[in-house]
């Protein structure tokens, strides 16, 4: 676990970066614009950028990075469309494809669609 840690620690000193950045300059949401997205989007694209640092193709055995990454590249999207107000349904439906991804990438087995419909129609109610 700490050699794991000492290895992977480092690559993911410039995702700790931007999520300083973002805090430091919090943007009210009062105010969108194309620099409150790019500051919003930061921490993810770094995110983004370490899981390709750990290599991509499209062999089997990187399945898993494949899903990570999509799922990184859905919530990219929705924290871009979340900072206009308006966006805000396409926001949520972008998260709802990266949570799908996810759960996907960690192999949750055996899925249950039926019982995930049935708990999604009772929270959107």
């Amino acid at each position: 676990y700490l050699s794991s840690l000492k290895s992977v620690g480092p690559k993911l000193v410039p995702f700790f970066k931007t999520v300083a950045i973002y805090f430091v300059l919090f943007i009210p949401v009062e105010r969108p614009s194309l620099f409150a997205m790019l500051i919003k989007c930061l921490p993810i694209v770094s995110l983004v950028v370490f899981v390709l640092l750990h290599g991509m193709s499209l062999g089997d055995e990187y399945a898993f990075s494949r899903r990570i990454l999509t799922g990184l590249l859905f919530s990219c999207l929705g924290d871009a469309l979340l900072v206009w107000p308006h966006y805000f349904l396409h926001g949520m439906a972008a998260f709802g494809v990266a949570q799908i991804m996810y759960t996907a990438a960690f192999g949750f087995k055996p899925l249950n669609a039926s019982l995930g419909a049935t708990l999604y129609l009772l929270c959107a109610m």
